[in-house]
């Protein structure tokens, strides 16, 4: 029988025994990468500069999900490339690009993004796997996937690889780290890009450019803009990016379509 003198240890004990419950909870989700937040934390700690990550719900079987990307536009293809030729080394051209010659099989081979090429802004950039971490927002977990904290776009290991059906992501800082993305507003529809993986490349023609606000937004939003980065049926890129300059309140979404046949080059990649 507990008297009224031990009633206030006995409350004590049973707080003490809670909070360390309640650690312990923590701890092993924090083990397996789960941080917990509430929508007003995320909020504020989305901060003025930096890459806001992109979060998508573990369980892709949501609405949002389920209704798709939409299909994209179809422009003039690209002028072909001439066997032994080059795609940026001629004068004025500001950017120098490998020279290209067109892999002789019919197939388009499955590489890893390891390089980056966009003549019209300059830009040419490593492509590094991108890590994800797993966040709690009420009762919703959310994978949140992280740009490179250097000049180098990032590329998220669960999108599509080259030459295959299916969307291949990149994101990038825009303000900060090596700002590899400063540029990526500058894009239009029909400007090219080339993404290289070992001595194999792919050219793609942006097809979309979108600015889309994403923070002090519900995550309704937030979500919307996600949908660009889940698995498309069709073979696209999509690079992601925030904006303005000066802050980080809105989306920056490129999309690209491929163009041409694959691409042999005929230099090894540059050291980064």
């Amino acid at each position: 029988m507990i008297n009224r003198k031990s009633k206030p240890l006995v409350l004590i004990g049973i707080l003490f025994v809670l909070v360390g419950i309640t650690g312990s909870v923590l701890s092993v989700a924090e083990l397996v990468g789960v941080q917990f937040a509430s929508f007003e934390d995320w909020e504020q700690n989305q901060g003025e500069t930096g890459f806001i990550p992109l979060s998508v719900p573990l369980n892709l079987e949501s609405e949002y999900a389920q209704e798709g990307l939409p299909p994209l536009p179809t422009l003039p293809a690209l002028p072909e490339i001439t066997p032994g030729s080059s795609s940026g080394n001629e004068p004025n051209s500001p950017t120098p690009i490998p020279v290209f010659t067109i892999t002789p099989q019919a197939t388009r081979p499955a590489v890893i993004p390891t390089r980056l090429i966009i003549p019209s802004i300059q830009l040419d950039a490593p492509v590094l796997p991108t890590k994800a971490k797993q966040t709690r927002i009420g009762r919703e977990v959310y994978e949140q996937w992280q740009a490179p904290n250097k000049f180098a776009a990032g590329w998220y290991t669960g999108s599509a690889v080259l030459g295959q059906a299916g969307n291949t992501v990149l994101v990038g800082h825009h303000n900060v780290d090596g700002k590899v993305f400063e540029n990526l507003h500058k894009l239009q529809p029909g400007d090219e890009i080339v993404l290289i993986g070992g001595m194999v490349g792919y050219r793609y023609q942006v097809v979309n450019v979108m600015i889309l606000p994403e923070r002090n937004v519900d995550v309704q939003t937030r979500l919307e803009n996600a949908r660009w980065i889940l698995p498309s049926e069709d073979e696209r890129i999509t690079l992601v990016t925030c904006w303005p300059a000066w802050t980080n309140t809105h989306r920056l979404i490129v999309v690209a379509q491929p163009v041409g046949e694959p691409l042999t080059i005929s230099e090894e990649p540059a050291a980064y």
